[in-house]
């Protein structure tokens, strides 16, 4: 088994280690606003909890939604990417984003078996949420930002390891990596392209 197929095993068990009350809690409190060095560290989200019940009703009919977010409720933040550009964070409304978890915990068996299929061939050393060999079954409080540098130390390591089996390496870097994610593909992906569009799920994806 190669490397990065052993990281993403261990990656999956972990995961499946740690309860959904408190992936759901992480996800509320320490996943909805954007890192620390964009939005002032005395922002901070608590007492923030999973309801019973979404606070609004999906329509899986074909419909015309029964809710339709207004034009305020996405918050664009920019900081500096570098001297001549930034990046523009999202923050949505906190019910939206409620729901959106909400929806995900429901089916969060079927997330984690369409992140983990034994037939991928590629395999990413990044995961959003801190799982950690250290304390099994509890996450931690690094974000995203100090986590890609971790990533990047264990894939550069393992690829040492393992350069011998190839002759090529390809580095390549995404440039406005969300917008240009066609959004029903991710329907496809975990439902099939058949049922999604029998069933016309689509998602809408804020960069965040």
């Amino acid at each position: 088994m190669s490397l990065p197929k052993k990281h993403n095993a261990e990656t999956k068990r972990l995961l499946k280690k740690v309860p959904k009350t408190k992936i759901s809690k992480w996800l509320l409190e320490e996943g909805f606003c954007p890192e620390q060095y964009v939005i002032p560290p005395c922002f901070r989200i608590k007492k923030f909890k999973l309801q019973d019940n979404p606070y609004f009703e999906v329509d899986t009919s074909g419909a015309q939604p029964k809710f339709e977010p207004e034009k305020g409720d996405l918050i664009n933040v920019s900081f500096p990417k570098t001297q001549l550009t930034d990046r523009t964070f999202g923050i949505i409304a906190p019910k939206i984003y409620h729901d959106l978890v909400w929806h995900f915990m429901d089916e969060w068996d079927l997330v984690i078996k369409t992140l983990f299929k034994n037939q991928n061939k590629i395999y990413s050393y990044s995961f959003p949420i801190p799982v950690s060999k250290k304390k099994e079954g509890i996450l931690g409080h690094l974000r995203a930002g100090r986590m890609i540098y971790e990533f990047l130390e264990m894939a550069e390591n393992d690829l040492v390891a393992e350069a011998y089996n190839y002759k090529y390496i390809l580095k390549t870097d995404i440039k406005n990596f969300y917008p240009s994610i066609y959004t029903h593909s991710i329907a496809w992906i975990i439902h099939t392209k058949k049922i999604s569009e029998q069933k016309e799920i689509e998602v809408t994806i804020h960069d965040s």
